[in-house]
């Protein structure tokens, strides 16, 4: 039997600072996140053409890891945790970095995963 946890938020990108703190297991690999973006309150449809990536800093030497997300339906993000989501105990910064087809970029507030 499989055991995994689904998180579930929105993060507002008209706001900056973070909105959500989400605790995890060490070594996890079967969890998701699944996030919505708001615009000031107002759900934000992803244009098509759109890709997003996860970006956290891992708090003992604040090397970044970047990996690529999934969009469901231009309205949710999805992100599987690897082997390498939850390898490191502490406090991990994490934002969406959202893409649009000419280059531009979104950055969402930070949310904060607590590794423990």
């Amino acid at each position: 039997m499989n055991f995994f946890s689904n998180y579930r938020f929105t993060l507002d990108i008209q706001k900056v600072k973070s909105q959500v703190s989400i605790p995890v297991h060490y070594g996890d690999t079967g969890n998701r996140f699944y996030i919505a973006f708001a615009d000031g309150g107002n759900p934000y449809t992803i244009p098509d053409g759109c890709r997003v990536d996860l970006y956290m800093k891992k708090p003992a030497d604040h090397k970044p890891l970047i990996n690529a997300c999934i969009i469901e339906n231009n309205a949710v993000v999805r992100y599987e945790f690897n082997k390498n989501t939850a390898i490191v105990e502490g406090v991990h910064k994490c934002e969406l970095r959202l893409y649009s087809p000419e280059g531009r970029l979104i950055t969402t507030p930070s949310f904060i995963m607590v590794v423990d």
